[in-house]
């Protein structure tokens, strides 16, 4: 069985990225200092870095501010609409799985967690 491995850089899996996204996610910012595009890669930085907006902003040289960006997302959707989103996204993602990988079970890993918790406590003394 052959295996083509492809060599990528980092400006062609953020290009690759970004199209995935706006072909299943329909962000839009038309602002002086945010664009639509500039959604899109402050949102995959922050996934990548594993890291918030701001962060994420802070680290791009002529980055849009993080309130700016955080703004335009809010103006598209709100908490409740999340778990619409997570669905939309997870089937963005299973769309673009290679065929071999449904061929057989394959093992998961799931955080079944859906509150965030980052105290020193336990968490269920947390809440």
């Amino acid at each position: 069985m052959t295996h083509n491995t492809l060599t990528l850089t980092n400006r062609e899996v953020l290009d690759t990225a970004q199209e995935g996204l706006t072909e299943h996610l329909d962000l839009k910012a038309a602002g002086y200092h945010c664009s639509s595009a500039d959604l899109y890669r402050v949102l995959i930085g922050a996934a990548v870095q594993r890291t918030i907006i701001e962060a994420a902003c802070a680290e791009w040289v002529d980055a849009p501010v993080g309130n700016t960006e955080r703004g335009y997302l809010e103006e598209q959707g709100c908490v409740e609409d999340l778990p619409e989103l997570e669905t939309c996204l997870n089937r963005a993602l299973a769309s673009d799985s290679p065929r071999r990988l449904w061929r057989k079970p394959r093992g998961l890993s799931m955080d079944m967690d859906d509150r965030p918790y980052y105290g020193k406590m336990s968490q269920k003394e947390g809440f």
